[in-house]
């Protein structure tokens, strides 16, 4: 069993795997703002913070899914179990979403990524994957730099890019931003 943690008007969102292998819906509103690592998890904190957009406009009341790696690169404890370090939050009414973790492991060679599912009513679950590059002429353990084909958007400049630049807080804690742009072609028939 997993133990989670509470901490004051931050609901934990955890996820069980149903009979289709598909996480479980919570069973209350978890909100935009989430922590998923317990507090005495191993590992460099993050805090992930974004937008989710539809047609160009941030989309409230969206539903997000994020799971990751524990800090030595593995998602459970055995093979046949789902991610341990994951959770659901839905976005505010200007479609912003913020979680608390810490820092994943990369894993084969890869860099350290968080993995996304992101749905809402009448909209197909789609995936997301966000990496982190370290900040520029910086190390960060655990961190690699691969490259990127030329025409990728720089994580300077586009908080859409699929990998994103840590940066340390005041409080010396990493963050980054990633913003995602659903697709508008996957409504769904009522």
């Amino acid at each position: 069993m997993t133990r989670l943690a509470r901490a004051p008007l931050v609901l934990l969102a955890a996820l069980t795997a149903g009979a289709s292998g598909s996480p479980a819906p919570p069973t209350r509103d978890p909100g935009w703002d989430i922590r998923i690592a317990p507090p005495d998890e191993p590992g460099d904190s993050l805090i992930v913070t974004g937008v989710v957009c539809l047609n160009g406009r941030p989309a409230p009341g969206v539903s997000v899914r994020v799971y990751h790696a524990d800090a030595r690169g593995r998602y459970a404890q055995r093979a046949d179990q789902p991610p341990r370090l994951t959770g659901v939050m839905r976005t505010d009414s200007v479609g912003r979403y913020r979680f608390r973790t810490i820092l994943p492991m990369g894993y084969g060679g890869g860099p350290p990524h968080v993995h996304f599912e992101v749905w809402g009513p009448g909209i197909r679950r789609q995936p997301f994957l966000l990496e982190f590059a370290p900040p520029p002429g910086r190390a960060t353990p655990g961190l690699v730099r691969l490259p990127l084909p030329p025409d990728a958007p720089r994580s300077d400049t586009d908080p859409f890019a699929r990998r994103q630049t840590l940066h340390r807080d005041a409080r010396g804690l990493l963050t980054c931003r990633f913003d995602m742009r659903l697709r508008a072609t996957v409504l769904l028939e009522p």
